[in-house]
C-alpha cells in the first residue's frame, strides 16, 4: 500500500469550532500549539468543507484530514477524536497535490476555488 491511502469520506463531522477548541483543551507542545494558532488565524471563519478518512499505515489507526475552503488540512487521528482525546496531529497548508489525492480517494475532483487557495500557499513557499 501506498504511504497515503484516501479511504473515502469520514462517517464524522468535523467542525471548526471542535477544531478551535483543541488549542485550548488539548495538551501539546508550544510548537505544535503555535502551528496550530497560526493555521487557525489563517483560516479565519472559513469552515470545514469535507472531511476525509485517510490510512497512512501508523500503528495509531487512521486520519481525519479536515479541508477548510481556505485550502488548510487540520490532520486529526480518528480513534482519538472519537474518544475525545488529544488527537491533533498536524496542520497543513495545502499543496494541490495533497488536495486532489484526497478528491481522487472519493472520485471526485477537487473545487477549481479550492486549488486556486491552495497555489497561493504554494507561490508563498509557506511549506519551506
Amino acid at each position: 500500500m501506498p504511504d497515503f491511502y484516501c479511504m473515502g469520506y469520514a462517517k464524522v463531522r468535523v467542525t471548526l469550532h471542535e477544531i478551535k477548541r483543541l488549542g485550548r483543551t488539548q495538551h501539546m507542545s508550544e510548537e505544535r500549539l503555535g502551528r496550530l494558532r497560526s493555521a487557525l488565524e489563517l483560516n479565519g471563519d472559513s469552515p470545514v468543507m469535507t472531511t476525509f478518512r485517510v490510512d497512512r499505515g501508523h500503528r495509531d489507526g487512521y486520519e481525519l484530514h479536515c479541508v477548510t475552503g481556505e485550502g488548510i488540512i487540520f490532520v486529526l487521528n480518528e480513534r482519538k477524536y472519537r474518544a475525545k482525546q488529544d488527537c491533533f496531529v498536524t496542520v497543513l497548508l495545502a499543496r494541490p497535490g495533497q488536495v486532489n489525492r484526497l478528491y481522487d480517494g472519493v472520485g471526485k475532483e477537487a473545487p477549481e476555488f479550492l486549488i486556486h487557495k491552495c497555489l497561493g500557499w504554494q507561490k508563498a513557499q509557506v511549506n519551506k
